[in-house]
Order: structure tokens, then sequence, then C-alpha cells
């Protein structure tokens, strides 16, 4: 008894020391030392050591092209309330310079896996953009139960995940709020997003797309505030605003529909919060899309009727 509770101690120090070793060499952004600490037959981030390794070292090209040269670890565990692994302990990486983050948490001593809902021990640690770990392709997810205790759970998560949101109906939310919850429910998404039946998981899902698309806008706002500063100006002759709608023509069609009650085009600053699926929106992450769009919209009206006017 005594040889086997002394094996039992080995092995647990044992492990515990690799994970040290495994969080120390994630710190000083160290891919060798991290690639040699995984285990062959482990899994990490729902991958094989192979493909995280090859996924960590895109974090860490991100993280070093951002000026960042170490990050700093925090202790914590899985805080979900419908998880498999709630209370599987982890670390919040942040990013010493660029407050960049991500977390893992370990479930045992062949397994590591990103959590959605991370949280780290004592008081909370302000944090910056969340890098993901996970697969950037999917596998094609299997068809949603339409019955069974399975869909039941899978309602109950969904509906627990879109009222996560929902909760802050009652101010106006910028994009901090979403984008942190897009990057929570990423992987529950990707579980039901080919669901088409009118219920919770379709919520969730109509939900996560929208919330989506303010994501995919607002990350082109800096090509629209490049627009904005080439455009010519109203009085510019029209072969320069056709030029210039020429040149952006492709910027507009990824934008057009970046339209809510409430965007001022003439005074983007004096947009009003706009209403989606009862949120409320702050409109100060769009404003060089709302720009670009009232300057495009005009720009077409402007080519336009001179050649009317020609024929």
């Amino acid at each position: 008894m005594i040889l086997i509770h002394s094996q039992l101690l080995y092995l647990f120090h044992h492990y515990m020391s690799v994970n040290q070793n495994l969080i120390d060499a994630i710190c000083i952004l160290d891919l060798p030392r991290v690639r040699a600490l995984l285990l062959r037959n482990g899994t990490y981030a729902m991958q094989d050591p192979a493909s995280f390794i090859k996924k960590l070292e895109s974090v860490f090209l991100q993280l070093k092209a951002n000026g960042d040269d170490s990050l700093l670890a925090f202790p914590g565990a899985c805080n979900s309330k419908i998880c498999d692994n709630t209370g599987c302990p982890g670390y919040l990486f942040i990013a010493v310079h660029s407050d960049l983050s991500f977390n893992l948490i370990f479930e045992d001593a062949q397994c590591a896996t990103q959590c959605m809902d991370f949280k780290e021990h004592g008081i909370a640690v302000p944090r910056g953009e969340s890098l993901s770990l996970n697969p950037s392709i999917f596998r094609e997810p299997e068809p949603v139960a339409q019955s069974g205790l399975e869909y039941l759970l899978l309602c109950g998560r969904c509906k627990e995940a879109s009222q996560d949101l929902l909760q802050f109906h009652d101010r106006v939310i910028d994009k901090h709020y979403y984008f942190s919850w897009l990057e929570k429910y990423q992987v529950l998404f990707e579980r039901i997003k080919g669901h088409h039946k009118k219920d919770p998981i379709r919520d969730f899902r109509d939900l996560y797309t929208l919330m989506s698309d303010l994501r995919r806008y607002i990350g082109l706002s800096d090509d629209a505030a490049k627009a904005v500063s080439a455009f010519p100006g109203p009085n510019a002759p029209v072969d320069a605003l056709k030029q210039w709608c020429l040149t952006y023509e492709e910027l507009w069609g990824e934008l057009f529909l970046c339209d809510f009650e409430g965007m001022n085009g003439k005074s983007p600053e004096q947009s009003k919060p706009f209403k989606l699926d009862g949120l409320q929106i702050a409109p100060c992450d769009f404003i060089h899309v709302i720009r670009f769009n009232h300057l495009y919209l005009d720009s077409i009206g402007n080519v336009a009727e001179p050649e009317e006017i020609a024929v």
C-alpha cells in the first residue's frame, strides 16, 4: 500500500512539474520547449499535438508582431455550469505589452483545451482581445437531434448562451461585450449552425450570426477609414468620384448592409444606439463604417446623375 501511494505521489508531482514547465515555456513564447513537453498521444485545444503546435506558433507570431516577448500566467478554472470541464484548473495567459490573451485548462496529463468560460482565481484580471487556439477549420457538424434528451439539453445550453448576452438589454453595449460572447460560444455555434427548426437552438444561431456580422463590419473599420481619407470630396470631378467608387466597390459590397436605425451618416459621432434583437448597440465602434457608407451612397448618386442627363 505504501509503495502504491508513493508511486501515485511520484506521478502526481511529475505531472504537476510537466504542467509548470509547459506553462513557463508558453510564458516566454518558447515553441521548441513547448513541443518537447507535449505528450505524443495527448490532445490540445481539440487537436493532436502537431496541429496544436502549428496553431500555437501562429499565435506566438501574432504576439511578437504586436511587440510581445513574454506572457503573464494567472491560475483559474472552468467556470461553466454546463461544460464537462467544470472546475478543471488552468491558466489565463496575458501578453505583457499588447494585453492579448488566451487560456488553457488541463483536464489530465494528456489533455488540455481552451475554455470559453474561464475565470481566474481572486480578483478579475483586465485583459485585451482574446486569441483562439481552437481549430480554424471545423469538421462538418453532425445533424442536431430533433427530439430526445440530447435535443432538450442542447436547447437548454443555447437558451442559456443567448441569455448570457441578452441580459444586457437594459444598457448600451459596445464590441467588448459581444466579441467576448462570440469567442465564448464559438464551439457551440459550430455545433448547431445548420439547425433550422424554430426553437431556442435557432434563436441562438440567429443571434450569434447577427453578432458575427457586427464583428465583421467592425473588422473592416480600418479599411473604411482609409477609404474616407481617400475620398476626393463631394465637389470633385465626376471621373474622380467614379474612380473612387470603383476602387472601393468591393468594400461597399461588404458594408452596405451595416445600415441601422439611429446611424447618422452626415455626423457619425451623433449616431444613436441602434436596437438589434432587443439589444442596444453602441454606434461608436462603427464611426468609420457609417461615414464610408454615407459617402459611397452619395457618390454613386452624383456619378449616376450626369450619366442620366447625358442620355
